[in-house]
């Protein structure tokens, strides 16, 4: 009664207070703002163009549409102020404790999931960042909720679900784009363990995974959507340079070492 206690109030001060507290747009906060109340109103960017796969605002990474476009349909319900746009992440990030809560028990108990929601409610990052309209925290709310798709069943109805909410979390921030592919082995390897191997499922899986990626990858390979890669990546020339290295095998396993 206590955790559930202290996680329904950590749900309810999610939402307390989002135009004071903090007060103002964050710049990342205000280029979201515009984009969405753009595209809610006129169905453009900021940029004038016309229904976009991604938004971009020129520094950073551009808005993803598994945000931009939800988004844009909330703001439009329910308002163009800061403290909507954060209710929309607030909103999100309750969505997503709840998939938490039925992805732990199907690994282990209600118990064990009531406090793994709990830590996950009152967490410093986690609650901080549900009261900003920020999208990157909507990976982890895809993430979570695909992995619960395909750890419930091999039905195939269960894995087409799941590759198409991985999916989305691939479109939802960069980094996800490198942890998603690296953990799929070894969730194949688990899930065969748990609950054998259909080929017919993980066909469905499979497909439902890669074919909404299809313009993801192929934005990635033309470098749309690499702007802020090349800018803070190790092997950026600029940043290379600075520090006096080269792009040799040798220093970048030292760059890398260090940082």
């Amino acid at each position: 009664v206590l955790m559930l206690g202290i996680i329904l109030t950590a749900g309810v001060l999610r939402f307390w207070d989002l135009d004071k507290s903090p007060y103002g747009y964050h710049v990342d906060e205000y280029s979201g703002s515009v984009t969405v109340k753009c595209l809610a109103t006129e169905g453009i960017d900021a940029h004038l163009i016309k229904h976009p796969l991604f938004f971009d605002v020129h520094y950073g990474t551009p808005k993803p549409p598994i945000w931009a476009y939800p988004a844009a349909a909330w703001m439009k319900i329910f308002g163009y102020k800061a403290d909507m746009l954060r209710a929309f992440t607030a909103f999100g990030h309750t969505i997503g404790l709840i998939g938490l809560f039925f992805l732990t028990r199907l690994f282990f108990s209600n118990t064990c999931a009531v406090i793994t929601v709990l830590i996950a409610s009152i967490s410093p990052w986690s609650f901080g960042l549900s009261r900003i309209g920020y999208e990157s925290t909507f990976t982890t709310v895809f993430t979570c909720w695909g992995l619960f798709f395909f750890s419930r069943s091999n039905r195939l109805r269960d894995k087409i679900m799941a590759g198409l909410l991985l999916a989305a979390a691939l479109y939802s921030y960069p980094p996800s784009r490198a942890y998603i592919p690296l953990m799929l082995p070894f969730l194949f390897l688990l899930d065969a363990k748990r609950q054998g191997f259909s080929k017919k499922a993980m066909l469905g899986f499979i497909l439902s995974l890669i074919l909404p990626c299809i313009p993801l990858v192929q934005k990635t390979i033309s470098g749309e959507l690499q702007g802020r890669f090349n800018n803070i990546s190790i092997t950026s020339p600029a940043y290379l340079k600075s520090i006096h290295k080269t792009a040799s095998i040798p220093d970048l396993i030292q760059v890398f070492a260090a940082n």
